[in-house]
């Protein structure tokens, strides 16, 4: 027997704060509340999360819909973060790691040292080609480290931040 369970899902965009609640069950899913919170100025190089009105307006409303204690992932968009894959040559794993920060050093449009990466296992590109397919993301640390004290001081239960 599946259990029922709510899930908050943030979405901060360059513009705005999108809170959805939903429930779970199985295979069914429900949309119960959603939400969002404007910034007062949004730019295409910001987040709202650096937007201290959305975030007051987003924590009051976490507060006042009693969403303490619920699973909350959060989804970021916009130039503080990025995604890539890379085609990279069979090599042992600390060399792939050291590799594919490198490249994606050179791709991203901030600061690899000012970012927290994560690198998903290797997999084969295709099975007649000797590349290897790494998936590589990165987000700005001062973003990953609002939403976690967004988490602490609203009281969901943080389960995941990604781009």
């Amino acid at each position: 027997m599946s259990k029922k369970r709510d899930i908050l899902v943030l979405q901060a965009e360059t513009d705005e704060l999108r809170l959805s609640c939903l429930s779970t069950s199985g295979e069914q899913i429900e949309l119960l509340d959603h939400r969002a919170f404007r910034c007062k100025s949004a730019s295409k190089d910001s987040s709202a999360l650096r937007d201290q009105q959305a975030v007051e307006a987003f924590c009051a409303y976490v507060t006042e819909r009693e969403y303490a204690g619920r699973d909350l992932v959060c989804l970021i968009g916009g130039s503080g973060v990025a995604c890539y894959h890379f085609d990279m040559p069979a090599m042992p794993t600390a060399a792939m790691s050291q590799a594919v920060r490198l490249k994606l050093g050179q791709q991203l449009p901030f600061d690899l040292a000012k970012a927290v990466v994560a690198i998903e296992k290797a997999k084969p590109a295709n099975k007649a080609d000797s590349q290897i397919r790494v998936g590589a993301a990165a987000i700005q640390k001062d973003l990953a480290a609002i939403v976690v004290e967004l988490a602490e001081r609203c009281a969901p239960t943080l389960v995941a931040i990604g781009p």
